[in-house]
């Protein structure tokens, strides 16, 4: 079944730390348009063409302006990220295209799904189809894996409580690697989370989910 469509920190969210992600961006990934600093820990467009970063040229690296993180993700997964401007969230298997055609760009083919965040709301893409969220933009979204059990979760993160964006189903074959579209603005890997520590175990078992 799926996740509730609203998690208070206060009953469930404190048994998901055990599943948080250790991301950084991987540079070797990153556009020429993308400047990283904190660790490689957030990540940002430039405004002007002078001020692209100059990197070698590699197979790993995108044309357009996405970057992946360092490791591929299977198993049960959370990580938090907080975005400015208009960004494209989302997770891909590493066999993307890295040029400027439609099987490059994030969610826009059946190896990558993505989560378009705007100042007036969201959109789910998936190769050809897209769905409009009528729901008002939070600037901090949680992300929750379930490879196994074949979903991926979208959700806002407002005063230690998650609200359901959209989650995305489907028969994963291959480590997802968390990556990111923009058109301008940037995105920050949240190093604290909205979820505390516990005992409390199994509340996300692949059988629960």
């Amino acid at each position: 079944s799926a996740l509730p469509k609203k998690i208070s920190s206060s009953f469930v969210l404190f048994g998901m730390l055990k599943y948080v992600a250790d991301l950084r961006f991987n540079e070797d990934t990153a556009s020429r348009r993308l400047v990283l600093c904190e660790g490689n820990r957030k990540i940002k467009t430039v405004h002007k063409v002078e001020e692209k970063v100059a990197r070698p040229e590699n197979d790993e690296r995108f044309k357009r302006t996405q970057v992946f993180c360092e490791e591929g993700l299977q198993g049960l997964c959370y990580w938090e990220v907080e975005w400015k401007g208009m960004v494209g969230i989302a997770v891909s298997y590493r066999e993307v295209g890295r040029k400027w055609d439609r099987n490059s760009g994030l969610g826009c083919n059946n190896m990558s799904w993505s989560l378009l965040c705007s100042g007036i709301g969201y959109t789910a893409i998936h190769g050809n189809t897209s769905e409009q969220i009528q729901l008002s933009p939070c600037q901090k979204i949680a992300v929750f894996l379930d490879w196994d059990g074949g979903s991926l979760s979208y959700y806002s993160v407002t005063s230690g409580e998650l609200s359901l964006i959209h989650t995305f189903h489907a028969k994963f074959t291959k480590p997802l690697f968390p990556g990111f579209w923009f058109k301008r603005g940037s995105i920050t890997i949240m190093l604290t989370h909205s979820v505390k520590d516990s005992d409390y175990t199994d509340v996300y078992s692949s059988e629960n989910l």
